[in-house]
C-alpha cells in the first residue's frame, strides 16, 4: 500500500494471512473485525490509522505480527486489541502507536509478544494509552542507544500478562502513568527504567533487574506490593515510599531508596536508604541507613544507621548486628542467637517479653548507657557490655543460664541492681561484674543464688557497696550433700572495696543444722571493714547458733553451740554454789559449848536444821566464735534438811581446847528454772534437782577463837525438761536425768571481842573458805528429732568453787532472869567471793566429733546481811526433854551482788546430853 492509501472493508471483516506493506500514512480500515492470522504480518513504514468498526465497536485481533517502524499509528474504533496467535504480536520499533483505552489481550497458546517497544535509528518507540489493561500480553520497553522506549499514561497488567522495561546505550525505558500489577496476575515482570506513577502490585512477580539511563530504576510514585514479589535486584529510587501488604513480599539485593512500611515479608540483603517500619516479617542481612520500627518479626545480621524501636513482636539476632542509635525496646521479645554480638548505640529495656541471650552472645553499647527493666535470660557465657552506665532497674531481671555469664560497665561508670539477679539455674556458676575506674557496683536489690548447690560465685571486679538481699546456699550440716562440701556456701568475691549492709537470705542445702568447723566465707574483698551485714534464713532456736563475723576482708558464717546451753551448765554451776554458800553455809555443822559443864564437860549433842528460799542469779556464757555472750538468767528454789551428831568437851577439856567431832547427814531440793528467748519464741529449761550428801567435821575453840573444818561429799541428780519441742522453738533437749557428784572442804575462824560486857556486847569478824571439785554427767541434745545427723553432747566441765569470805557479827547476850537462859540477838555482814575458774563445757556433734567450748562465769563475789536470834537454856534433870542443854537459831539471810539476789530462812536446834 502506497503512501496515504487506504484498504477498507464498507459493511465486513478485514482478515489478513499474508504480508501487507502499508506506507507513511496509510490505513487499514474494518467495517466490524480487524484480523491479522497467524501468517500475516503487517508494517507500517510511518504512520497510519489501524481500525475496527466505529467508535465502542469491533476488534482488532492480531494472531500474527504488526510492526510500527516510525511515525503514529492510531488504532480507533473499539480499541480492543486481542493478540490471539503464535506470531512476535505488536512491535514499536521507533514509532508511535496509540492504543486508547483499549485493552491489549493474549488468548493465544505460544510465547506471544503482545507489545514490543524497541528504539531503532529511526528514534525512540512511544505508545500512547488512555488506561490499556494488558491481558494475557506483555509490553515490552527496549531503550537503547538509538533512543528512549516509553508507555505515555497508565498500564495495568493482569492474568499472565507482564511488562518488561529494559534500558541501555544511555537510554531510558518509561512508563510514565500508574503501573498497576493485578491481583491473579502470574506475570513475572522486569524494571530497568522509570515508571512515572504508581507502582501496584497485586500478584505475580515484579523484578528490579536493571537501571535507567541515570544509573538508577526509579519509581516516582508510591510503590505498593499488596500480593505477589517485588525482587529488588538493582539500584531502585521509590522515593515516595514502599508498602508492603501483609501478602506482598520484597527481596532487595541492591541499593533501594526507601522508606518501607512492611506488613508482609521484607528481605534485606541490600540497603535499604530510608527507614522501616515493620508489622510482617522484615529479615535483615544488609544495611538500612534510617530508624526501624518493630511490632513484627524482625530477623537481623545487619546494621541499622537509626534507631531501633520495638513495642511488640519479636527481634532475633542470628548474626552479629549493630544499631547506630537507640535501642528501644517497651515490648516484645529479643534474642541473640549463640555466638553473636547485637551492638547498639544504647539501650533503653522495659515492659517487654523478655530479652535471651543464646550462649557466647553479646548485648552491647557503643555510645550509651544500657538500661533494663525487663527480663533478660542470659546464656553460657553471654555478656551485657555497657559504654556507659549499665542498670539492671526494678522490674529488671537478669537470669543467668550458664557456667560463666558477664556484665560490664564503661570506664567510670557504675553497675547498678535495684531488680534482680538469679544465679541458681546450674551447679557452679560464676558471674563477673566489672567495673573500672571510678565505676561501682551497688545492689539494692536481691541477688539470688539459691539453687540447691554452695559452688555459685559472683566476681566484682571492682568496688561494690552491697545492701538489698543475697540468697545463698550454704552447707552447715556437717557433711557431703550433693556436690557440696561440709562447711561451704555461695560467695560473693570483690576485688576492690566493699560496703555497705546486705542481708545474707541463707537456705541450708539439706535441713540439717550443725557445727561449723571452719568459719565460711561469704563475702571477700581488699576490705570488708565497711560491711554490716545481717543474716536470715538459718534457725535462731536448736542447738547451734549461727553468726556473722567479719575479718576484714571477709564476711564470715560461724556457729556456736546455743549459749543457752551454757545456762544449763551454770545453772548446775550456780546451784552448787548456792549450796555451798547458801544452803549448806560453810561452817554448817551446829555446835555449841555447854554454858554449865559441871563434872562431866563432855556430852554428846545432835542437830537438825531446816532450810529454804530463792534465789535469782544472772550469768553469763560466752564463746571464743562468737563476740559478746548470753546472759542467763537462772531463776532457784530451794529446801533441805540436815541432821547431825557429836561428842563435844567443854571448859578447856582438851590442854585448854573445846573440841567436838561428829558427822552429818543431809538431803537438799529444789528446782531451776532458765528461760531462752529466741526472737519473741520462749522455751523455759526447768530442772528439778536432788541431793544427798554427808560428811565430818571438827570444831574447836580456845579463849575468844574459835574455828571449825569440815569435810562433805554430795551426789545431786537432776532431772531436766524443756517447755517447746523443737519444732515450736525449743533447744532440742529431751526429759532426761544426770547427776553431778561434789567433795567439798571448808572451814571457818573466828574472835568474840567483848565491846561492852554489862550490855552483853560482842563483836566476832569471821573468815572462811570452801573448796569444791564436782564432776558432772553429760546432756543429750537431740536437736531436731527428724534427723541424727545434728545429735549432740554436753558435757559440763569438773567444777572447782574456791570459796572464800569475810563477815562480822554484831551480837548481844539477854540472859534471863532465871540465870539457865539466855538469848542472843545478832546481824552479821559477809562477803563471799569465787576464785575459781569460769565454768567450761564442751559441746559436741555425735556425727562428726567437731566441738566447741562454752564458757560461763561463776557467782563472783556477791554480799550477804544475816539477822536473827540464837536461844540457850540449861535444861533441869527432870525436865520433860532428857537432855542437859538445848539450843536454837532462827536466821533470816539476804545476798546480792550485780549477779545474784537471794532470801533464805534456816531453823536450827541442837541437844546436848
Amino acid at each position: 500500500m502506497g503512501a496515504g492509501s487506504t484498504l477498507q472493508t464498507t459493511t465486513g471483516t478485514l482478515a489478513n494471512d499474508d504480508q501487507i506493506a502499508v506506507g507513511a500514512g496509510g490505513n487499514l480500515i474494518a467495517a466490524t473485525t480487524l484480523t491479522n492470522e497467524s501468517n500475516g504480518t503487517i508494517t507500517f513504514a510511518n504512520g497510519g490509522t489501524l481500525s475496527a468498526g466505529g467508535a465502542g465497536q469491533g476488534t482488532i485481533t492480531n494472531e500474527g505480527q504488526i510492526v510500527v517502524n516510525a511515525g503514529t499509528v492510531t488504532a480507533t474504533g473499539n480499541d480492543n486489541f486481542v493478540a490471539s496467535g503464535m506470531g512476535t504480536g505488536l512491535q514499536i520499533l521507533g514509532g508511535h502507536l496509540d492504543l486508547g483505552t483499549g485493552t491489549v489481550t493474549d488468548t493465544g497458546t505460544g510465547t506471544l509478544t503482545a507489545v514490543t517497544l524497541t528504539a531503532d535509528a529511526s528514534g525512540g518507540a512511544m505508545l500512547t494509552t488512555g488506561g490499556v489493561t494488558f491481558d494475557e500480553a506483555e509490553i515490552e520497553l527496549n531503550a537503547n542507544a538509538s533512543g528512549d522506549a516509553t508507555v505515555t499514561g497508565p498500564v495495568t497488567v493482569g492474568g499472565t500478562g507482564f511488562f518488561d522495561l529494559n534500558s541501555a546505550g544511555g537510554s531510558t525505558a518509561t512508563i510514565t502513568g500508574d503501573v498497576i500489577q493485578q491481583a491473579g496476575s502470574t506475570a513475572t515482570s522486569t524494571l530497568a527504567g522509570t515508571l512515572g506513577g504508581i507502582l501496584d502490585i497485586n500478584g505475580g512477580t515484579v523484578t528490579v533487574d536493571g537501571t535507567g539511563g541515570g544509573g538508577t530504576s526509579v519509581v516516582t510514585g508510591a510503590l505498593t506490593v499488596d500480593g505477589g514479589t517485588l525482587n529488588v535486584n538493582a539500584n531502585t529510587d521509590a522515593a515516595a515510599g514502599t508498602t508492603v501488604g501483609a501478602t506482598g513480599t520484597v527481596s532487595n539485593t541492591a541499593t533501594f531508596a526507601t522508606n518501607v512500611t512492611n506488613a508482609g515479608g521484607f528481605t534485606n540483603d541490600g540497603t535499604v536508604s530510608g527507614g522501616v517500619g515493620n508489622s510482617g516479617t522484615l529479615d535483615n542481612n544488609g544495611t538500612v541507613t534510617g530508624n526501624v520500627t518493630n511490632t513484627g518479626t524482625l530477623t537481623d545480621s545487619g546494621s541499622i544507621g537509626g534507631s531501633l524501636t520495638q513495642t511488640a513482636g519479636s527481634t532475633t539476632v542470628d548474626g552479629n548486628a549493630t544499631v547506630t542509635g537507640l535501642f528501644d525496646m517497651n515490648g516484645g521479645t529479643l534474642a541473640i542467637d549463640p555466638g553473636f554480638t547485637f551492638a547498639v548505640g544504647s539501650a533503653d529495656i522495659e515492659d517487654a517479653g523478655g530479652v535471651t541471650l543464646g550462649a557466647g552472645s553479646t548485648l552491647q553499647t557503643t555510645s550509651g548507657a544500657l538500661d533494663n527493666d525487663d527480663q533478660v535470660a542470659i546464656g553460657n557465657g553471654g555478656t551485657l557490655l555497657s559504654f556507659a552506665a549499665l542498670s539492671n532497674e526494678t522490674n529488671g531481671v537478669m537470669d543467668f543460664l550458664g557456667a560463666t555469664g558477664a556484665l560490664t560497665a564503661g570506664a567510670g561508670s557504675d553497675i547498678t541492681n535495684t531488680g534482680r539477679f538469679n544465679i541458681n539455674s546450674a551447679v557452679g556458676q560464676t558471674v563477673t561484674l566489672t567495673t573500672s575506674g571510678a565505676g561501682t557496683f551497688t545492689n539494692t536489690g536481691l541477688i539470688d543464688m539459691v539453687d540447691g548447690e554452695t559452688a555459685d560465685r559472683l566476681v566484682i571486679n571492682g568496688d561494690a557497696v552491697l545492701n538489698g538481699i543475697i540468697g545463698m546456699d550454704v552447707n552447715v550440716s556437717g557433711a557431703l550433700v550433693g556436690t557440696s562440701p561440709a562447711d561451704t556456701a555461695d560467695q560473693v568475691n570483690v576485688t576492690g572495696t566493699a560496703s555497705g549492709a546486705p542481708t545474707l537470705a541463707f537456705s541450708n542445702v539439706n535441713g540439717v543444722f550443725s557445727n561449723v568447723a571452719v568459719p565460711i566465707d561469704l563475702i571477700t574483698a581488699a576490705n570488708t571493714g565497711g560491711v554490716s551485714a545481717t543474716q536470715t534464713g538459718l534457725p535462731t532456736n536448736g542447738a547451734f547458733i549461727y553468726n556473722l563475723q567479719n575479718t576484714g576482708t571477709a564476711v564470715q558464717l560461724t556457729a556456736t553451740p546455743n549459749l543457752a546451753f551454757g545456762g544449763v551448765a551454770s545453772g548446775v554451776a550456780a546451784t552448787q554454789s548456792l549450796i555451798s554458800t547458801v544452803v549448806n553455809r560453810p561452817s554448817s555443822a551446829l555446835v555449841t559449848p555447854l554454858v554449865a559443864p559441871g563434872d562431866d564437860p563432855c556430852a554428846i549433842g545432835s542437830w537438825s536444821r531446816i532450810t529454804g528460799g530463792k534465789a535469782s542469779a544472772g550469768l553469763s556464757t560466752s564463746a571464743a566464735s562468737l563476740p559478746g555472750s548470753l546472759s542467763n538468767q537462772i531463776d532457784l528454789r530451794y529446801r533441805g534438811i540436815q541432821v547431825g551428831l557429836d561428842r563435844s568437851c567443854s571448859g578447856g577439856y582438851y590442854n585448854g581446847w573445846d573440841l567436838a567431832y561428829g558427822a552429818m547427814l543431809g538431803t537438799n531440793g529444789g528446782d531451776t528454772s532458765l528461760p531462752v528467748n529466741f526472737g519473741g519464741t520462749v522455751t523455759t529449761l526447768s530442772t528439778e534437782f536432788d541431793q544427798t550428801f554427808g560428811g565430818f567435821y571438827l570444831s574447836a575453840a580456845k579463849g575468844q577463837w574459835f574455828g571449825d573444818l569440815s569435810i562433805r561429799a554430795d551426789k545431786t541428780t537432776y532431772s531436766i525438761q524443756e517447755s517447746n519441742s523443737f519444732a515450736n522453738g525449743g533447744l532440742g533437749i529431751n526429759t532426761q536425768d544426770f547427776d553431778s557428784r561434789g567433795k567439798t572442804v571448808s572451814g571457818s575462824l573466828s574472835y568474840s571481842h567483848t565491846l561492852n560486857e554489862q550490855l552483853g556486847l560482842r563483836l566476832v569478824p569471821t573468815a572462811g573458805f570452801s573448796f569444791s571439785h564436782i564432776e558432772s554427767d553429760s546432756i543429750a541434745i537431740e536437736n531436731d528429732p527428724s534427723t541424727a545427723a545434728d545429735n549432740a553432747t554436753l558435757q559440763i566441765g569438773d567444777i572447782d568453787q574456791r570459796i572464800g569470805y569475810l563477815g562480822a557479827t554484831l551480837a548481844r547476850t539477854q540472859v534471863a532472869e532465871s540465870g539457865t537462859a539466855a538469848t542472843t540477838y545478832f546481824v552479821t555482814g559477809t562477803y563471799f567471793n569465787d576464785f575459781g575458774d569460769d565454768l567450761e563445757s564442751t559441746f559436741t556433734v555425735d556425727s562428726n566429733g567437731s566441738s566447741q567450748v562454752l564458757t560461763s562465769e561463776t557467782l563472783g563475789g556477791f554480799g550477804e546481811l544475816s539477822f536473827g536470834f540464837n536461844y540457850t537454856a540449861i535444861l533441869d534433870a527432870g525436865s520433860a526433854v532428857p537432855a542437859r542443854q538445848v539450843d536454837a537459831s532462827l536466821r533470816a539471810d539476804t545476798r546480792f551482788s550485780d549477779n545474784l539476789d537471794s532470801w533464805g530462812l534456816t531453823a536450827q536446834v541442837r541437844l546436848q546430853f
